[in-house]
């Protein structure tokens, strides 16, 4: 078959234009003519998070915007790039593109830019009945939380009338103690449970079948025998040469090097602690001699000779024994003291089961596995009549990043509409993988146009229908321009990664340089730059043993230089690291240092006093009037009322005893005033989020201006609407999740400071990366050993009764498991290689104008990618500094972007604060503010904004052209702009206030008029000839003020004119208009 080029493959580099490539492809679809424009209702466009998903869809609306309002034609623009590539003039390009930002005005809801979550659980709900899930179910993302629920459920049901899962913990605990060990079986049992949620742990139809004793006992004996068959044939041998030991009445210091040798390895076995043979024990065997020359010259050269005779044999036995015995039960030790944990399997499902039923709860991994089960079963226009869509292009971001199972789900869709004729794309760079532990597989771009782990079951046959389909429509492009950095910095990094990716095995080698099949392109390293500038990258490296501060201390000293001598704000600055708790040590040191620091991560929700006093004040209300409740309140009350309280507990004393002993109400103490009023708010909470909102109206405290209580407010929220209800259960979730909730932060003149995996994406005009990643066989959790679900089988180990797969640990006992064994490890070994190269690459490349890297020089005898890639730069040396410094490219050059001295001095004006998190502007809570998914707008902001542009609206048909100039400027975004349409339409079409919005009528928006000394603003006044429509909007919740204020417009008008006033409030909601009135 003809290849037809409709499976479009791009590889996209750092900074080489992968979103601006994604929209042309989108518009070239919706814009070649007038009929096309329809086609984005059959565009599906995944990405990987919903910022992504979010900034996808502002990027096409404002490009529209920006083809319909452009007066001259850039040559580079994409108005010029469309119109070349689709052969259209700039006249018809204009009018399809007006045609289109109609269509998704009118048709919002058809606008499908999304996560692969959300897309997968918008199927998921079309086939609730056939995926067995309830007809209203609630999403979890929290796996913690869902693990440690069912572990609870699974407490609870320890009875007598459950013998069977009574029994497995118990043997479970049990086991615990036998091998001493000191964690909780709870514990173990949760992280076991989150576990199972991964993709890996899964399998279609696999079965893992213990689900009654008779099972259990079955997969319990044969795995007892296998460890106690191994453990008495070593006795056995072990208990011989004890035998010969006494016969000859030997010590260890007689032996080969004493203690020290072969005979230290035999006592450890004896100790069981297990492991292969040592050099000296293999030593012993074969010279042929098991003594030192003293014993010889103390036992008699014959005696020795005799000793030799008797030992040697059994030692070799011995050693036989270990070498083919030792891998098995390693392995079989393992599984049996996981067995407990595989038995219940088949309960924990159950549990899941029930948290879905029951409680309506479902965790967001079930979706792509159950998905996972039915896709194959359904045809692909059943899936569509279902969901009440039809796609025949599918587009996918970042798909480096993307799982086997939602890889897996996407291709019926995207073989459909290749098998029609229909374009779909896939867009990634496996350099930017760094996401594996989120079950991303490097491999699926590297195999393109072939199906990676292509499925071996009854579904085989289909999958490798679609990868025919795949390589017959396969088209690669390789976007090999930087757009991004300076040209210093793209230069480093061409040459850098060059050196560093050989070190990586033939195999991922792939993911940096790599032809493809079929056509004249392929993956490169090398970047071509687009930028004229050139930049900067200057890397340190620094002796840790005797510079242990080097890192803080340059940091410092590097944003002084930028701020002070080269132009830069703090906020162009970002400091990357590999893991979070690095990154609040170095925010800790600069914000004592005076230079205001945010994270991108979160802002926590414990660091606000009136937070804490709320939690404190739950506490109390809880637990009562013991003294540590008590003066919590009392000091979180003071600390949030009172500037000049110190923070001194010991002033509170008095106070705290009285109230305590019941001598003294804790309002009175506060000065909040009569004795009762916390009792009273929580007397009237009909539920917890009732309680919270009680207590917030006691304390006088604003959640619309204060960030941190709207969040707070939000976690109470999802709380009480989620597994658990009540004070205590939330103050239990608060005690684990307070080192984790947070709220979200956005701008404000500080140095940005987070993960390299947060960063991706971003780019920044100054990049600091310490403590970088010098050897790539460093481990980010070096305390946890990776693991793999797998058939006893793959490791030629014999099969485990009633387990299909069982988990595998790539630790060191596995590299004593045989050849197959080890391949696991050696492959995890070079995965784990990829990921630290790849974590190099993206914090590199996020830097436009300059790159720091501040590295250890480490031993001379060991790894350092770093050190090894400057080894021969001397020339870029430069002398004189207390590290080793290389620097390429001019350090002197200025801020390109340099602010102005007056934007300089409002920066400065708006950061001066002692407090560092009040130099930050944070997002507002997204369920306080329903109305915008700009970051930008605040609620009372947002409802002005409502009301400026339904003002503007006079009519139907002005709506396009009023909203247009909003989108373009990016103040709203396309779906608050379809909201707005459609509560205009709705307004037009209700019944009691149509007659405002007739073409006959006089319209009025925003007028205003004297009255009683006041001026007054009418939101739209309609004259009609035989009244006069007034209607007042609202985006908050129904007030009874809001009639008065109505009333008083209509009693102004009244006195102006004779004719019958009609004055209506519109409340505007998420859905719908409510209309009240006519008032007065």
């Amino acid at each position: 078959m003809q290849n037809a080029d409709n499976f479009k493959v791009f590889q996209a580099s750092a900074g080489a234009g992968k979103t601006f490539t994604l929209i042309k492809e989108y518009l070239k679809l919706c814009l070649k003519n007038e009929g096309a424009v329809a086609n984005f209702k059959n565009i599906l466009a995944i990405t990987f998070t919903n910022a992504a998903a979010n900034e996808m869809k502002a990027k096409i609306v404002k490009t529209l915007c920006e083809i319909i309002d452009s007066k001259e034609l850039d040559p580079k623009s994409m108005e010029a790039i469309l119109m070349e590539e689709l052969g259209i003039s700039d006249e018809e390009l204009k009018r399809n593109a007006q045609r289109l930002m109609t269509r998704i005005m009118h048709d919002y809801s058809s606008f499908c830019v999304s996560t692969i979550d959300a897309f997968v659980q918008k199927l998921s709900r079309s086939f609730a009945h056939d995926l067995g899930l309830p007809n209203q179910y609630t999403v979890s993302i929290d796996t913690e939380e869902v693990a440690d629920t069912i572990t609870e459920n699974l407490g609870l049901r320890i009875s007598d009338k459950d013998d069977f899962l009574t029994r497995l913990l118990i043997d479970f605990s049990n086991n615990q103690f036998d091998n001493q060990r000191s964690t909780a079986i709870e514990t173990q049992l949760s992280e076991f449970i989150a576990k199972l949620m991964t993709e890996k742990a899964y399998q279609k139809d696999e079965n893992n079948n213990i689900k009654n004793p008779v099972q259990y006992k079955q997969t319990l004996e044969f795995l007892n025998g296998k460890v106690y068959g191994f453990e008495q044939g070593l006795k056995s041998l072990l208990d011989d040469f004890e035998t010969i030991e006494k016969k000859f009445g030997l010590r260890d210091e007689l032996y080969s090097y004493g203690k020290n040798g072969f005979i230290s390895y035999i006592r450890k076995l004896s100790k069981k602690t297990y492991e292969q043979p040592t050099a000296r024990f293999n030593t012993v065997i074969e010279k042929r001699s098991c003594f030192s020359k003293e014993a010889e010259k103390q036992l008699g050269k014959a005696q020795v000779e005799e000793i030799n005779l008797a030992l040697l044999p059994m030692l070799e036995r011995l050693k036989t024994f270990i070498e083919e015995g030792l891998g098995k039960f390693l392995f079989y030790k393992t599984q049996r003291d996981l067995l407990y944990l595989y038995a219940l399997r088949t309960q924990i499902r159950m549990e899941f089961d029930a948290l879905a039923n029951e409680d309506e709860v479902v965790h967001i991994s079930e979706f792509n596995k159950l998905l996972n089960t039915v896709m194959g079963d359904f045809s692909v226009p059943f899936v569509y009549e279902r969901i009440g869509e039809h796609f025949r292009h599918v587009f996918v971001d970042e798909f480096q990043d993307t799982s086997v199972l939602q890889w897996q789900n996407l291709l019926p869709l995207i073989d459909n509409g290749l098998s029609a004729g229909n374009m779909s794309m896939v867009v990634g760079d496996g350099k930017q993988s760094i996401y594996r532990f989120r079950s991303g597989e490097v491999e699926q771009i590297i195999n393109l146009p072939d199906i990676y782990a292509l499925p071996q079951d009854e579904r085989q046959a289909s999958f490798e229908q679609y990868q025919n389909n795949l390589r017959n429509n396969f088209a690669f492009k390789n976007l090999d321009t930087n757009y991004r950095s300076f040209a210093n910095v793209v230069d480093f990094n061409n040459a850098f990664f060059e050196a560093a990716y050989q070190q990586l095995s033939p195999e991922l080698q792939k993911v940096y340089v790599a032809e493809k099949p079929g056509t004249d392109e392929g993956v490169n390293i090398y970047q071509k730059k687009a930028k004229k500038e050139e930049g900067l990258v200057q890397v340190e490296l620094y002796d840790a043993e005797n510079q242990p501060e080097y890192c803080f201390e340059r940091v410092e000293a590097i944003i002084h230089d930028l701020t002070e001598t080269k132009g830069y704000q703090y906020a162009d600055i970002a400091l990357l690291t590999r893991k979070s708790d690095y990154g609040s040590e170095m925010a800790n040191y600069l914000n004592d240092k005076g230079i205001p620091v945010i994270s991108q991560d979160s802002i926590l929700l414990k660091s606000s006093d009136k937070v804490q006093l709320m939690v404190s004040t739950l506490r109390y209300l809880l637990y009562g009037d013991n003294e540590t409740n008590v003066v919590n309140v009392l000091f979180y009350w003071k600390l949030t009322q009172d500037p000049e309280f110190d923070g001194d507990v010991s002033r509170l004393f008095c106070e705290v005893k009285a109230i305590a002993k019941g001598e003294m109400a804790i309002e009175p103490a506060m000065g909040l005033g009569e004795a009762g009023l916390l009792q009273g708010a929580l007397s009237k909470a009909t539920c917890l989020y009732d309680l919270c909102a009680n207590l917030l109206r006691v304390f006088h405290f604003d959640t619309i201006r204060d960030t941190f209580l709207n969040y707070f407010m939000e976690e109470v929220f999802k709380m009480q609407s989620g597994i658990k209800e009540g004070i205590a259960d939330f103050l239990s979730y608060w005690d684990k999740k307070q080192d984790k909730l947070a709220v979200m932060s956005v701008s404000g003149n500080a140095v940005k400071i987070m993960t390299i995996h947060k960063s991706k994406g971003l780019e920044f005009p100054v990049v600091i990366y310490p403590e970088a990643i010098i050897d790539l066989d460093e481990k980010l959790n070096a305390s946890k050993a990776a693991e793999e679900w797998l058939r006893p089988e793959d490791l030629d180990f014999e099969a485990i009764p009633n387990l299909e797969k069982v988990l595998f640990k790539l630790d060191k006992n596995a590299t004593n498991m045989g050849e197959k064994a080890l391949e696991k490890v050696d492959k995890e070994k070079e995965s784990n290689r990829l990921d630290n190269l790849n974590l190099l690459y993206v914090a590199f490349t996020r830097a436009v104008q300059r790159l720091y890297v501040i590295a250890k020089q480490g031993k001379a005898d060991k790894p350092n990618i770093i050190r090894d890639f400057l080894a021969d730069k001397e020339n870029h040396q430069v002398p004189g500094n207390e590290a080793l410094v290389y620097r390429f490219g001019d350090d002197g050059f200025r801020n390109p972007k340099e602010k102005t001295e007056n934007e300089v001095a409002e920066t400065l004006t708006e950061s001066v604060s002692t407090d560092w998190f009040q130099k930050i502007t944070v997002d507002p809570n997204p369920t306080m503010v329903w109305q915008s998914n700009s970051d930008k707008i605040l609620p009372r902001e947002w409802g002005e904004l409502v009301h400026q542009i339904l003002a503007k609206i006079r009519t139907s048909n002005e709506m396009q052209s009023v909203l247009l100039p909003y989108l373009s400027s990016a103040t709203i975004d396309l779906e608050t702009a379809s909201w707005i349409r459609e509560r205009f339409v709705q307004m037009t079409q209700y019944p009691q206030i149509a007659a405002a919005f007739s073409p006959g009528a006089k319209v009025k928006t925003e007028c205003e008029i004297l009255y009683q000394g006041k001026i007054l603003r009418l939101d739209r006044f309609a004259e009609l000839p035989d009244a006069i429509y007034l209607l007042d909007y609202k985006t908050g919740k129904k007030n009874e003020e809001h009639k008065n204020q109505v009333q008083l417009y209509a009693n102004a008008l009244r006195e102006m004119t004779d004719k019958e006033i009609r004055s209506f409030l519109v409340y505007l909601s998420e859905t719908e208009i409510e209309v009240d009135g006519p008032i007065g």
